[in-house]
């Protein structure tokens, strides 16, 4: 009797963990990670690039994720940070989307929308204290005019130019910021992103040399096929170890 009590003890104590009956836990911090994310406008749209590395910790795990994702018409969410955050951003989105379709209206959610629709989602998420450990870039063609929209785990939303996530952020957006103007093509903007792609290899280590190339303008969205950028690590500085001042770090 003594050791069938015992027994059921033991089992009443495990049966929450077992069942999912334990106490409701967030996520504290990301687990697989993309990094950057840089975008651009150029005359006549928009042109966004993002490597397709999936880190878990330090460790290149999936070398094959996709962090660019069509939404409606004319409109490319893209996003760095926790992957499967992004992947909840798109089965919202893909509802919101077939919801809108079903209407039969002939109105289309625009870039605009979709951008407010994703900053005000990560800003319950994060009024919840259970926020989406994210940065999601919006690129669009509207009204005539490309839109480039930024939302992050914060609920923090604006408008740029120019918009670089991540390490990005610290090490594309002075590059874009120098070589932006009014009248730049499809071409250099897309060689811009090429050039802001490679150096974040070089220099993040949770960045990888396979890319992706969206576009989006009036005649639609396009998320070209993944390819591998040129690179060169056979530099001087590279290879040799100083420990003067003339170092490459």
């Amino acid at each position: 009797l003594k050791c069938g009590f015992v027994r059921w003890l033991c089992l009443s104590a495990c049966l929450p963990v077992m069942f999912g009956h334990g106490p409701h836990e967030h996520t504290k911090q990301p687990f697989v990670v993309g990094a950057s994310v840089v975008a651009i406008k150029y005359k006549d749209g928009v042109v966004v690039g993002a490597d397709m590395l999936g880190s878990y910790g330090n460790s290149a795990r999936y070398p094959d994720m996709e962090k660019m994702k069509v939404v409606g018409e004319h409109t490319i969410l893209a996003a760095s940070g926790e992957l499967s955050d992004f992947q909840y951003f798109q089965d919202l989105l893909n509802t919101l989307d077939t919801e809108d379709w079903i209407n039969e209206d002939n109105v289309r959610l625009e870039s605009k929308e979709i951008a407010s629709y994703v900053g005000r989602v990560c800003y319950n998420r994060r009024s919840k204290v259970d926020p989406l450990w994210g940065q999601f870039v919006t690129c669009g063609f509207q009204d005539g005019k490309p839109f480039l929209g930024y939302s992050d785990l914060y609920g923090t939303c604006f408008e740029e130019k120019y918009i670089g996530t991540g390490m990005g952020a610290h090490m594309s957006l002075p590059l874009m910021r120098s070589a932006w103007k009014e009248d730049l093509t499809k071409e250099e903007a897309i060689a811009l992103i090429k050039q802001c792609l490679t150096i974040l290899f070089y220099r993040d280590c949770n960045s990888c040399c396979t890319v992706q190339i969206g576009v989006v303008d009036a005649s639609g969205c396009t998320i070209n096929k993944p390819e591998t950028i040129e690179h060169n690590w056979n530099y001087k500085a590279y290879s040799e170890t100083r420990n003067d001042d003339s170092a490459s770090w």
